[in-house]
């Protein structure tokens, strides 16, 4: 329903998240290596890829429970990177449901999500809206009238 918010617990982004986080996607960048490199650029310290922080965000989004009925991401539209996160730092996703819409097909519906990830400290870091395929909730209940 449209206005209905979500909140994720908080999970502490480690030095091993990190590490996997970049063997896998090849973006072995030295500001997310090495302090001295990430100063040299200004950063206080190292700062944590864009890429693993709207991973993990929609990683926390799952474990909530909010994507079980997905069919299919069909569009992420708005991405905004407010402020650096860094190694440590902690996240956490609030997110509302900005717009239901039926489909042609009457089983699935469309589900646009505003999306904001906050550090430890409640600061927003980072803006996303995106829009899901999903089952409608008529679909969903016969699904599990079925598997009863």
């Amino acid at each position: 329903m449209v206005g209905t918010k979500f909140a994720t617990g908080l999970r502490q982004i480690t030095e091993g998240d990190v590490k996997t986080f970049l063997n896998l996607s090849l973006l072995k960048n030295p500001i997310f290596l090495d302090d001295r490199a990430a100063k040299t650029m200004g950063h206080p310290k190292r700062i944590l890829p864009a890429p693993l922080l709207i991973s993990m965000a929609m990683g926390l989004c799952q474990q909530r429970g909010m994507f079980d009925h997905m069919v299919a991401v069909l569009e992420f539209d708005y991405v905004k990177f407010q402020k650096p996160s860094y190694m440590g730092d902690s996240i956490q996703v609030k997110s509302r449901v900005a717009l239901t819409r039926p489909t042609r097909n009457p089983q699935r519906g469309l589900v646009r999500f505003n999306f904001e990830l906050h550090n430890q400290r409640d600061e927003s870091v980072l803006e996303m809206q995106a829009v899901y395929l999903v089952l409608r909730r008529e679909q969903r209940e016969s699904l599990c009238i079925n598997k009863g």
